[in-house]
């Protein structure tokens, strides 16, 4: 016998429809059997016999057809779906990403502007004041170059002054001494005691012409103990020992009593 085409189109479909159909037909012998009838009983073995029809294969196939376009549908509502959600986050991410990347950049933005305005403020503040320093090394040179070109004045002034005037005190003592009958003041006149560390008050008087320095100056008290001639508190025009020492004329200093003397006639006159 040969069965119909559904079999070999839609061979699980069709023998799925069959053995259901075999289910019934049984149910119905069943029934029957325990029921009372023979003419139902004929009737449903000559169903099994037959097996289904093609209009009852064809409408389920149609059915199966049907469920499973339905189940394909909703499989691709499903994924849409879920698509549709993945792309909903990804957005939200962005979105997210977005306002996180905008609000670091206008906070960037801001503090690149309170950086820009603080730089600037910093420049102002350092050029003002290396203006002021500036002004004040300007006028702080000025007043020393001043102070520097009077205490020069002054000191020229001075020297000239003390110059004129040792000078002048020089030659007044020369006259007082030579008027007195002592002769000279560089002979009998000075003590002949002239070691720096028995004078005091030391001030440079002038430089007379054989290049010899001279000098204004006081004795100490104790000074009289190794001169006869020293007046403790008189002021006193010489010169220093260890100083004509290293002079051509070294031969008018002597040592006694550990303190060096300068024989005032030996000197040049």
């Amino acid at each position: 016998m040969q069965l119909p085409a559904i079999y070999k189109e839609r061979p699980i479909m069709a023998w799925t429809f069959t053995l259901g159909a075999g289910v019934i037909v049984i149910w119905a012998l069943f029934s029957r059997a325990f029921g009372g009838g023979s003419s139902s009983g004929s009737d449903a073995g000559a169903l099994v016999m037959a097996g289904p029809s093609d209009a009852q294969v064809a409408a389920g196939a149609s059915l199966q057809a049907a469920t499973l376009q339905n189940n394909t549908a909703l499989r691709q509502m499903e994924v849409a779906a879920e698509a549709r959600a993945a792309e909903l986050n990804v957005e939200r991410y962005l979105a997210d990403l977005g306002f996180q990347i905008q609000s670091q950049g206008v906070a960037a933005t801001e503090r690149m502007h309170l950086a820009t305005e603080q730089a600037t403020s910093d420049r102002y503040a350092i050029a003002s004041t290396l203006e002021s320093l500036r002004s004040t090394n300007e006028r702080d040179t000025a007043i020393s170059a001043i102070n520097a070109q009077l205490e020069i004045e002054r000191a020229i002034q001075g020297t000239a002054q003390r110059q004129s005037r040792n000078q002048r005190d020089a030659s007044i003592w020369e006259s007082v001494f030579s008027q007195a009958g002592f002769g000279s003041l560089r002979g009998i006149s000075m003590p002949g005691l002239s070691d720096v560390r028995m004078k005091t008050n030391v001030r440079f008087s002038h430089v007379d012409k054989h290049g010899l320095k001279w000098y204004r100056y006081s004795y100490l008290p104790e000074a009289a103990f190794h001169d006869a001639r020293v007046i403790v508190g008189q002021e006193y025009v010489g010169v220093l020992a260890h100083e004509i020492a290293q002079t051509k004329y070294h031969a008018a200093v002597s040592t006694r009593g550990g303190f060096q003397h300068v024989d005032y006639a030996r000197l040049p006159q």
